[in-house]
């Protein structure tokens, strides 16, 4: 992984997905990693640009933000392919969850974010599990619930 200077306060999405996911794929002989369309690699996360912020109401913590950015891993000759792209944070009654476009470039509900709190440097913080969509994604090696890297969200 070649890593950016790029802020970790930067206005936008900071998400790690899984580390030891990461770690697992960048130990792979060949394994390949790409970070493209805005989305910038730090040694904290991955930073997704804020893309569309007005279908979010902040005085009432609700909406949908749409973020920017690719980031996709391979490896095992082919077999693994993640694609982590134009994630979307939605908040309603129901709770939060971050929707992402995948390999075959259909939208995937990936995590299901829990309650916010306040994120060391600023912003909000918010829990993700991995949710049951998003089970064969990842080969069901994780199950449901897993817990991933919390996200964070900054300059909304």
């Amino acid at each position: 992984m070649s890593e950016s200077t790029a802020p970790a306060t930067a206005r936008g999405m900071l998400w790690g997905i899984k580390r030891s996911f990461l770690e697992y794929v960048s130990r792979m002989p060949d394994s390949a990693m790409s970070v493209t369309d805005g989305a910038v690699d730090t040694s904290l996360g991955f930073i997704f640009p804020v893309a569309d912020a007005a279908g979010f109401d902040p005085a009432r913590g609700e909406g949908s933000l749409v973020f920017a950015g690719d980031v996709r891993m391979r490896g095992h000759a082919g077999m693994l392919a993640v694609r982590v792209a134009d994630p979307i944070v939605t908040v309603g009654a129901n709770g939060a969850r971050l929707t992402v476009t995948d390999v075959s470039g259909n939208p995937l509900h990936i995590a299901n974010l829990g309650a916010p709190r306040r994120a060391p440097g600023g912003g909000i913080e918010l829990p993700a599990q991995l949710a049951a969509d998003a089970v064969p994604y990842f080969n069901d090696v994780y199950p449901e619930g897993t817990e991933l890297d919390p996200l964070t969200i900054r300059g909304i």
